[in-house]
């Protein structure tokens, strides 16, 4: 396996898989981008009675970029930090083009169910799309 210089590590609700990626970059001794996805909005701004949808999107990515940026900082780490908008996997496989990741740490939420989320790799979840497009290893931390 080649040197790890990059790691990609994409949030979402649990910082368990930064503390987790931030260690093995540590570890590997390597740079970090931290990735977090939000849904774009595509509904009728009119209904949501919300006069700058702008401005309420902005305001959500500023609390993501905080949060990110405070784990970083309690681990002692520099982390570059993403937030993007659109589809999960999308923007997980642009963001490993275009920062020539070795390596994406992703969590997984634990479930009672035997090995669920790995029935739901195989059911064409969106997890089967970046597994299976990823130039790079794909290594999930159970949060």
């Amino acid at each position: 396996m080649k040197k790890i210089k990059k790691v990609l590590v994409v949030v979402e609700d649990s910082n368990d898989v930064l503390r987790e990626g931030i260690a093995i970059a540590r570890d590997e001794r390597c740079y970090v981008t931290v990735l977090k996805v939000l849904p774009e909005y595509d509904g009728n701004i009119n209904l949501v009675g919300i006069r700058n949808i702008e401005d309420v999107l902005s305001s959500n990515s500023q609390k993501e970029f905080n949060n990110i940026n405070e784990v970083a900082d309690r681990e002692n780490y520099f982390v570059k930090t993403r937030i993007e908008y659109g589809k999960i996997y999308e923007k997980i496989l642009e963001t490993i083009d275009e920062e020539k990741c070795d390596l994406v740490v992703l969590g997984v939420k634990k479930t009672k169910k035997f090995m669920g989320w790995f029935d739901n790799l195989l059911k064409g979840n969106p997890l089967d799309k970046i597994v299976s497009n990823a130039q790079c290893p794909v290594l999930f931390v159970r949060v």
